[in-house]
């Protein structure tokens, strides 16, 4: 996807697919569903409506996909990062009541 960036100096980016978006039916109505990755486990889910299950990479892409989600890695996402606290809503472990700007 790099040849599509608007800057001819940036890097040479690499995109990963993150989710799809598929219609089923025609153009006065039909279905939607979804695959998503999941950022903290890195596996794929099915969203129907109300119910979601695992998925497989050969599942992802179909003839009704619809539209495609990618996003661009960063330079420093070759080496792995620290998992998010099990803390809520940005709050310290000694229960600060400080909100998290970053």
């Amino acid at each position: 996807m790099s040849e599509f960036v608007c800057d001819p100096k940036a890097g040479p980016y690499i995109y990963d697919l993150i989710a799809v978006s598929n219609h089923y039916g025609g153009m006065g109505g039909g279905h939607y569903t979804a695959y998503g990755k999941n950022k903290m486990d890195g596996k794929w889910y099915y969203f129907d409506d109300s119910s979601v299950s695992s998925a497989s990479e050969d599942q992802i892409v179909t003839k009704a996909a619809y539209v495609l989600f990618y996003q661009r890695r960063e330079d420093d996402e070759e080496t792995p990062k620290p998992q998010p606290s099990a803390s809520l809503g940005g709050a310290s472990e000694s229960g600060d009541d400080n909100m998290d700007t970053n």
